[in-house]
């Protein structure tokens, strides 16, 4: 039977729907051939990246080395798989014959040790694999001795001692500058500094010399801190201030007599024994005179005040500012001086609260001292303290006052 027009219509429609969904089929339909895909690099190793201090980041490119289309998918296993990330991704989905896609693979360490681990991708039933590798980095200085003892010192005299201190991390080190910290800052300083603005490489050292010049019979703590990059490497450093021994009297040469005074007058109705004069009382600090006093939030920082030869006093206190702005002595005192009073018992943190409404940054501060023990004399003293706005790390006071 002959096909009427309409019957010819239709087979030629469904003849070039066939064609057109051959033609929308990917010339891949079928499975590409094993081995048909390649990743690059198959290792790569990030070397040392510092620990909480960013990350490392590396490109991997991924090849279709074949005629057909294949479906990728990346992922990162291993022992140490949390410390290697994606970082960027372009090949999830299907890779079109001979072309490439690339990702990123970033490392970012936990603690100083090594890692491994191993980047994934899987293609068409196969896994391709490039190794991961990296080393966390940490900052460490070593200080020998540690810590750095100076012994009996007699107080009024200095003695030096030599610190080494070694790069034992597996980074540089760049130490910008090595000053004491807490506790009896006055009595310790660096005397020549071999380390501030030098870099270290790991294994490299420098070394400090110390001195030692205790104010007060007593013993003396305080920290040398190394400040560079990170966290600042501290050496504690110690000793003891001793009493001067008295001069022995030398035998071939006697003392010479002292001549008598004259014989005073008997007084019948006197039979007092002169009783021995007092000392004054006095307030050490452990600061040296001519180094600044730190100040921030409207305080001054005077360091630790002790009683000197007494268990505890009472100090009445008055203190003036300098201003930037003062002219001449009488200029350099602020309008009204702040009063204060302490009551020391062993030690205390002593503290000028500067006044409200002061005019100008304070340069210098007046302080005097009225002092008052049990079995002393009252005692007089005037401090004349120059001022630097200071700050404090991990309860330390940087750039404190280390002069009495």
């Amino acid at each position: 039977m002959a096909r009427t027009p309409s019957t010819a219509r239709r087979a030629l429609r469904g003849a070039l729907l066939a064609l057109a969904a051959l033609v929308a089929l990917p010339a891949a339909a079928s499975a590409a051939p094993s081995g048909s895909a390649s990743v690059n690099p198959t290792q790569h190793d990030f070397g040392v990246v510092e620990v909480d201090r960013g990350y490392q980041s590396n490109g991997f490119n991924v090849q279709n080395n074949s005629d057909g289309w294949i479906d990728v998918s990346v992922r990162i296993d291993g022992p140490d798989a949390d410390a290697f990330w994606l970082d960027w991704n372009s090949c999830a989905g299907s890779l079109s014959p001979w072309s490439s896609c690339g990702l990123g693979v970033a490392f970012g360490p936990r603690d100083g040790r090594d890692y491994t681990a191993t980047l994934i991708v899987e293609s068409g039933g196969e896994e391709l694999t490039a190794t991961l590798r990296g080393t966390g980095g940490v900052r460490e200085l070593t200080a020998s001795p540690q810590p750095l003892d100076f012994g009996a010192v007699e107080v009024g005299q200095t003695a030096a001692r030599s610190v080494a201190l070694e790069n034992t991390g597996n980074v540089f080190f760049q130490s910008m500058v090595a000053v004491p910290v807490g506790g009896a800052v006055g009595a310790f300083r660096v005397g020549e500094d071999g380390c501030s603005m030098r870099i270290l490489a790991p294994g490299v050292g420098c070394s400090l010399k110390i001195l030692f010049s205790p104010y007060e019979v007593d013993n003396a703590e305080a920290t040398i801190a190394i400040i560079g990059e990170g966290e600042p490497s501290l050496v504690k450093v110690r000793g003891t201030g001793v009493a001067a021994p008295a001069p022995a009297a030398t035998p071939d040469e006697p003392a010479p007599a002292t001549p008598a005074a004259p014989a005073a007058a008997p007084d019948a109705g006197d039979d007092r024994e002169t009783a021995p004069r007092k000392r004054n009382a006095r307030v050490a600090f452990n600061w040296r005179r001519g180094l600044p006093a730190p100040f921030r939030n409207g305080r001054v920082d005077l360091g630790i005040a002790r009683c000197v030869a007494a268990p505890s006093c009472r100090v009445h206190v008055r203190a003036w500012f300098v201003t930037n702005g003062a002219r001449g002595a009488r200029d350099l005192r602020a309008s009204r001086p702040r009063k204060a009073r302490w009551r020391i018992v062993g030690g205390r943190r002593a503290v000028v609260r500067i006044p409200r409404g002061l005019r100008g940054t304070p340069k210098r501060l007046i302080v005097d001292l009225r002092s008052k023990a049990t079995g002393q004399a009252v005692g007089r003293q005037r401090l004349n303290v120059p001022l630097i706005e200071g700050f404090r790390r991990r309860g330390a006071v940087i750039a404190s006052p280390t002069g009495r």
